[in-house]
């Protein structure tokens, strides 16, 4: 192909060479016509030799710049302006003094050269900056030689430089991306433009020149731009080519070393296996670090033996069956841990082993001898606790701290209890009411949390029966199997308070006891009225105990729960009962405190009512967890409500209704309203409004345009859509003075309200904006983070109903103007049909388990794709319960959600059962499913596999301490900064800043170790680190030792969170040696790009040089002898074949010619070389040649002997800097063997 390619381009040179020839020839004869018609002179006898001069100057000029393009240096400068843009226009304003220095003149002071053509193709490939200094140098010489068309010359300088440099960016192309058709129109414009500044000749001069010079600038000037802009677009191209494939070639080197370290450095053993052809055994290819150190060999004594040999016990242990399984079918398969045993090692291990595309096996494995080693002492210790906790007389219970259900009892709390163990687990304290005061529990599991002890605490507890007893409570936190549970142990003194009970006798011990109990006592006689108040009793209702007397403490009850325990407690007197209720007291500085008072009658020796005593606990803040709890699961079931109710409806209409009645029962949004947002057009529009649940006319809110852009003055509505994330309002009054906020007020017509805050959330489907949720207040800052955080989980679900019912609304529409053809019916029931199927599809495609019960339990439809992954039929469910699908043991959990979501409670709860692979954890949601009238018919849930999450919640701990070694080993140095102090540095970092301990480090900040030329940079690197959490990316930094030594190192840094706070992590690596590298890989490249790049010159010259060759042969022999251009005609091809010798010493530099050996003689040659090397080595230096007699013939490649003797004479030069003189001497020599 390359062949091909290079003929083409020399048939395609000849062409243009003929064409240029002709060209001449034509316009030189027309030239000459018109000069004889103008002057009467026989001028016109000159025309043809200056037409062949202006074509070599053309072609020298097309070497030069190729060359001065390619040359390092001379490429087209990018970035800001330079002494290398400086250099290149110098050298560009050179060319166009040299191309100026021969011009042709039509008459004094009127000359034309080809110095349009430069600056053309200077100001098209080289830019504004070099094009304008060529202009200037050319500009000055122009206007030093004078003459009456100076100016115009001038002006003729500036205008070919600005078409240049204009024409990139007019036709929004690259230079090197113009096809030769568009460079010739890019001559033509330039050289019609020069055409038209001839006018600026004095008159009536223009009316000489134009018709003499028009006709051969236009045939030449554009061909000679054309082609010279097609061999610079070719080096370009060629060049480009050449670095994205070194580019490449880089890329792939790092991804190698990458992955090759990753290989290396991996944690868990590796070992890669080829197998023999019949499978029988593998040979070993490669083993990891961590492989070699597992098994304990040397990588030498395996590397190319079989696997059987070096691991005889690999048959046994069932790994060599796995090898030829994965080998034949290409399927990756895990062996299961087991012992691997022979006369050298023995280990537990277990493997996953995978087959690469070469057809090699790789084995990842891991040693996991300790693991099962802790695994057993693990369960022996677990029986023997186990026999210690059964055979204690104290009583023991384990039970979850969150939800507080039991676990495990041992035997001494069933006998002293009366319950059956499984009447216990499963259940809570509150469920059988085993605290006399639940409180207590809560209050021991708050004072563990925070660290402090419980030992020997009194605790009145009650039994199956209802009878009461008191023990020593101790209890701790432990944990087990990932979770925490509270551990109590109770020993029963409840015979001994007795004991102690009846030692205390008398008024004076009761009183002291009251007045210092910190639980709120009272007493009252047989009717009720109260008869005395402990002060804790005061200190909790906010009451003197004076004014609580008699029936004063009921002043301070809520009114609202007066009424009731008036009634209650009158009851209690009536009847002689115990009384319990929970109420609340209104203190005198307003707040309001909930109480649970409990009172028992105090009997004579015949059992009749003489008193009541009684106490008061304070609940408020376990009334308040229960509100918050209740606020959560309103908010649940709201959420819950919204989807099935958006589920239901594809009406546009409805939708924004079921919107707004769901968003204001979340947040106070007594303003609501929907606006829809259009991408294309960039428009925000109102789409519904309401105030006060009445609906407004949305014509009169205007739409608001998007800006482009998210400035610093864009806020509110605008912002929202921008960012894709909520915008609270503060203030409506000053945000709607900022039209580019686009907030309004929403209102009905003569509403005087002002609303003093609003919350904006984009409603976002697939990946866009499709709109906001906008919500008002008359109260201010009325919108928390939690409101918002509400809004924003809704917004989203919304934006989808939205969406789905706009699309609806398009079918519907699409289907009323199709109406009346059957066809179009039948394709949108079609449709409808496909919809119904993609919406079940996507239920049973879903991981998750979605069923529905009725009111007894039973399961009346199973969807989802967790069937067919535990490979269970919908039979196994259908008709049955929980009771019947999962035995008694696990249905008490299942029976009693049920039972609380038929009751209208949205319930959500966790539970687990045994699997193959251990415990399976299970997370359910119930929602109760009511009929048309609103009673609850049955139930609704969805079932999640969350057995992953709990493990990676383990697998999250043991990663971390897996970190903190690999940062601890890590061999490049890491640092952790906040602002630049340094928090934590591993041993790596230390040794690179030549720091004896890691700790040396702490505290300094990083700047102390960026050298002073680069900290500005690195601060801006820290500040967008720390304050915006962007990953830094790895950038080459010279940084300071302890010393002051300094050294280069690659650094990269990411935003991490660091004890609790916002911190950045930095990776640095030694680049010192990489950098020697990639100097002396750069200096390679650079020959190499050399040698290239004058390979290319040199066949590209060449194919003009052979056209000109040809054509001016061809010339020579149509003319005849004698004829005085002959003599100029000879003088061009001797000027080419010199130029051909260069062009193939050329091609010998980049060892691309062929050597072409014949007999020559040196005596000639360098009578060749006279002049060129006179010129070479400079006035300086005289040049004597000693020339031999009879020399012999000598059979070599003329253009290698040339370059030797020019290299030579180059190495004198430069030897002699104040001149001298250089011999070149010729002999015959005869050479021994040696």
């Amino acid at each position: 192909m390359g062949h091909v390619r290079r003929t083409s381009e020399v048939r395609r040179t000849l062409g243009v060479a003929r064409s240029l020839s002709f060209v001449y020839n034509t316009g030189a004869h027309h030239m000459c016509s018109v000069c004889r018609w103008e002057s009467g002179s026989g001028g016109g006898g000159t025309m043809l030799p200056s037409a062949i001069l202006g074509l070599i100057n053309n072609a020298a000029l097309l070497l030069a710049l190729g060359v001065l393009y390619d040359l390092p240096g001379f490429s087209r400068p990018r970035g800001r302006r330079s002494l290398q843009e400086a250099a290149t226009g110098l050298a560009l304003g050179g060319i166009c003094v040299a191309v100026m220095l021969n011009p042709w003149r039509f008459a004094p002071g009127v000359v034309f050269d080809t110095r349009s053509v430069v600056l053309a193709l200077s100001g098209l490939f080289f830019g504004l900056f070099p094009t304008a200094v060529a202009a200037l140098v050319a500009a000055a010489f122009r206007l030093a030689v004078g003459g009456a068309g100076a100016l115009t010359g001038v002006i003729v300088i500036v205008v070919s430089g600005a078409i240049g440099v204009l024409w990139p960016r007019v036709r929004r192309r690259a230079a090197h991306e113009m096809h030769r058709r568009e460079l010739y129109l890019f001559g033509v414009v330039v050289h019609v433009a020069m055409l038209l500044c001839m006018f600026t000749l004095p008159w009536p001069l223009p009316l000489q020149v134009l018709p003499v010079i028009a006709l051969p600038v236009m045939l030449i000037y554009p061909l000679a731009t054309a082609l010279m802009g097609w061999l610079l677009a070719n080096r370009e191209r060629r060049r480009r080519a050449e670095a994205n494939r070194h580019a490449a070639l880089d890329a792939l080197r790092v991804s190698e070393a990458r992955f090759h370290e990753l290989f290396a450095r991996m944690g868990s053993g590796v070992a890669v296996y080829e197998p023999l052809p019949d499978g029988s055994d593998f040979i070993i290819r490669d083993l990891n670090d961590a492989a070699l150190r597992i098994t304990g060999v040397k990588r030498e004594d395996a590397i190319g033996r079989p696997v059987t040999e070096v691991f005889p016990g690999i048959r046994d242990f069932g790994l060599l069956d796995v090898f030829r399984r994965v080998w034949e079918t290409g399927a990756p398969e895990r062996h299961a841990a087991g012992r691997y045993v022979d006369d050298r090692l023995a280990f537990w291990a277990e493997n996953q082993v995978y087959k690469l595309p070469s057809g090699e096996i790789v084995a990842v494995f891991d040693d996991i001898t300790e693991r099962r080693q802790a695994e057993a002492a693990l369960r022996e210790s677990e029986a023997q606790l186990r026999a210690v906790f059964h055979s204690s007389a104290d009583l023991i219970t384990i039970a979850d701290i969150e939800t507080g259900v039991y676990l495990d009892v041992n035997d001494g709390f069933l006998q002293a209890t009366g319950y059956a163990r499984d009447e216990i687990i499963g259940k809570t304290g509150d469920d059988l009411r085993l605290w006399c005061d639940p409180d207590r529990r809560r209050e021991v599991v708050r004072r563990l949390a925070e660290g402090e002890a419980v030992r020997n605490e009194e605790v009145w507890f009650r039994k199956k029966d209802g009878t009461e007893f008191v023990g020593l409570l101790t209890a701790e936190i432990i944990h087990l199997a990932g979770r925490a549970c509270l551990l109590c142990v109770v020993r029963d003194i409840t015979e001994r308070k007795r004991a102690e009970q009846a030692l205390l006798n008398g008024e004076q011990r009761y009183q002291t006891l009251a007045e210092s109990s910190p639980v709120g006592i009272f007493r009252a006689d047989a009717d009720g009225h109260t008869t005395y108040v402990n002060p804790a009793w005061s200190q909790i209702s906010g009451m003197g105990a004076q004014d609580a007397l008699a029936n004063g403490w009921l002043q301070q009850v809520h009114p609202d729960d007066r009424d009731r325990i008036v009634a209650g407690w009158q009851e209690a007197v009536d009847k002689g009962a115990r009384s319990e209720t929970e109420y609340r007291f209104v203190r005198p500085n307003g707040s309001v405190a909930w109480v649970m008072g409990r009172a028992v009658p105090e009997t004579d020796s015949e059992g009749r009512v003489v008193g009541w005593v009684g106490t008061i606990v304070d609940i408020t803040e376990r009334r308040q967890m229960e509100e918050a709890l209740r606020r959560r699961n309103e908010e649940l079931d709201i959420l819950n409500r919204l989807g099935l109710a958006l589920a239901q409806t594809l009406d546009l209409s409805r939708v924004a209704e079921i919107a707004r009645d769901h968003v204001s029962r979340l947040v106070d949004a007594p303003v609501f309203g929907i606006s829809l947002y259009d991408a294309e057009a960039r428009t925000l529009s109102a789409g519904f409004m309401w105030s006060d649940g009445v609906a407004l006319d949305v014509s009169q809110f205007p739409p608001l345009t998007i800006p482009q852009e998210l400035g610093e003055d864009v806020r509110g509505r605008a912002r929202a859509i921008l960012t894709g994330e909520p915008e609270v309002v503060e203030s409506l009054a000053e945000a709607a003075a900022r039209a580019t906020d686009g907030v309004h007020h929403i209102g009905p017509p003569g509403d005087t309200r002002d609303a003093q805050c609003a919350v904006y959330v984009p409603m976002v489907v697939e990946g866009r904006v499709v709109g906001l949720l906008e919500a008002q207040s008359y109260r201010p800052r009325a919108y928390s983070e939690r409101d918002v955080s509400l809004l924003h989980t809704v917004a989203n679900q919304i934006g989808l109903a939205i969406q789905n019912a706009r699309l609806f609304r398009q079918v519907q529409e699409r289907a009323a103007d199709l109406e009346r053809s059957l066809a179009e019916v039948r394709r949108a029931e079609q449709a409808l049909r496909e919809s119904e199927a993609r919406f079940r599809g996507l239920v049973e495609s879903m991981d998750d388990v979605i069923f529905t019960l009725d009111t007894e339990g039973r399961h009346t439809g199973v969807f989802g794709r967790w069937l067919e992954t535990y490979g269970t039929p919908p039979e196994v469910y259908l008709g049955k319960t929980a009771r019947e699908v999962l035995g008694p043991e696990a249905a008490p959990v299942h029976e009693e959600a049920n039972a609380r979501a038929l009751a209208g409670q949205h319930v959500v709860y966790e539970w687990s059962a045994p699997g193959a692979d251990g415990m399976l954890y299970f997370q359910t949601s119930l929602s109760p499913l009511r009929g048309p009238d609103g009673q609850v018919v049955g139930i609704v849930g969805v079932g999640r596999d969350i057995t992953a999450l709990k493990r990676a919640e383990q697998a999250l701990r043991e990663s971390e301490q897996r970190y903190r070694s690999l940062v601890n080993l890590s061999p490049d140095g890491i640092l952790v900064h906040r602002y630049g102090e340094v928090l934590f540095a591993n041993a790596a970092a230390a040794a690179l800043f030549g720091a004896e301990d890691p700790q040396a480090l702490v505290g300094r900040q990083t700047l102390d170790f960026i050298a002073p030329e680069f900290r500005e940079m690195v601060w801006e690197r820290i500040r967008r680190g720390q304050e915006e959490r962007e990953p830094q990316p790895l950038i080459e930094e010279k940084l300071l030792r302890l010393d002051g030594t300094e050294f280069y190192a690659d650094v990269c840094a990411v935003p991490i969170e660091w004890e609790g706070a916002p911190a950045v992590q930095v990776i640095i690596r030694d680049s010192t040696e990489r950098k020697q590298m990639e100097e002396r890989l750069l200096q390679a490249q650079k020959m190499e790009v050399v040698g290239r790049l004058a390979g290319g010159i040199a066949h590209d010259f060449n194919n003009i040089l052979t056209a000109m060759t040809g054509y001016a042969t061809f010339a020579l022999e149509a003319l005849p002898p004698g004829d005085p251009v002959r003599a100029d005609v000879e003088q061009v091809i001797q000027s080419a074949q010199r130029a051909a010798n260069l062009t193939r010493q050329l091609l010998l530099f980049s060892r691309r010619q062929i050597i072409e050996q014949r007999v020559i003689n040196l005596n000639d040659l360098i009578l060749d070389l006279d002049k060129m090397l006179r010129r070479l080595i400079g006035e300086d230096v005289e040049l004597v040649a000693i020339l031999g007699e009879g020399l012999a013939r000598v059979k070599a490649d003329p253009g290698q002997i040339e370059q030797v003797i020019v290299n030579l004479a180059v190495n004198a030069r430069d030897a002699m800097p104040d001149g001298g003189k250089l011999i070149l001497e010729t002999a015959n020599a005869a050479l021994d063997a040696e």
